[in-house]
């Protein structure tokens, strides 16, 4: 059975910015609890989980087997247009690589975002031979502690953001991605294999357009109340 205040509220309402939203998967609600579910946005993607265990904060990832998330959403084959993405999540392991979310393939098409082995925040776009990336301060994780991440991408910026905070250490000038037909994949790269994720993922957000610092500050200040 649902909790009250579950059962009061579509679970459309809890996207903290629905606007031009193409992908929004709030993982710790019990509709999406099961082995697949249709995202929360106008695009109704169907999510395929991987062994990643449904907790009431979200999903659980086990970077052994590797659990994860995959996503066959047109929709977020970005090339020229401005994004934003942002999620919260919980890390069990700490100062490894860990893919959080791509659509892409190093050094040939699409996008990716990091947790790097220096514990910071790390954004790539990828064409043929070639790929650009800006990243956070280093030494920024610890285990048991949740984090909110956003980055955003318009032209040749990327912006990136921890708990609702600006914070770029390298800054890239990002050309566009080259077009990608591969599916998103959530807690582990493209191979399905290479850089698990470990520790828990809240909920993913991703839409169209890039939002402003206030933008950032005001997702991260709507829905921390759930993780803090």
């Amino acid at each position: 059975m649902l909790a009250p205040y579950l059962r009061q509220k579509s679970i459309w309402s809890y996207n903290p910015s629905p606007t031009g939203c193409v992908l929004y998967l709030p993982l710790w609600h019990p509709n999406l609890s099961g082995p697949v579910f249709k995202d929360i946005s106008t695009g109704g993607h169907t999510a395929t989980v991987t062994t990643a265990t449904w907790t009431t904060l979200g999903r659980d990832f086990e970077s052994g087997t590797p659990d994860y998330i995959e996503v066959p959403a047109a929709t977020l084959n970005f090339i020229a247009g401005a994004f934003s993405i942002n999620m919260w999540v919980n890390f069990e392991t700490v100062s490894a690589n860990q893919n959080l979310i791509c659509r892409g393939l190093t050094n040939t098409d699409g996008w990716r975002m990091i947790a790097t082995s220096t514990d910071r925040l790390q954004f790539f776009t990828f064409q043929a031979a070639a790929e650009q990336n800006s990243f956070t301060d280093r030494d920024l994780f610890a285990t048991g502690t949740w984090y909110h991440f956003g980055v955003t991408r318009s032209g040749t910026s990327v912006k990136l953001y921890i708990n609702g905070a600006a914070n770029v250490s390298g800054v890239g000038s990002h050309t566009n991605p080259k077009t990608s037909a591969r599916t998103v994949k959530i807690g582990v790269y493209d191979d399905k294999s290479t850089n698990p994720f470990d520790g828990v993922m809240g909920e993913i957000s991703v839409n169209e357009g890039a939002f402003s610092a206030e933008g950032e500050a005001d997702y991260y200040n709507k829905t921390k109340f759930r993780y803090t």
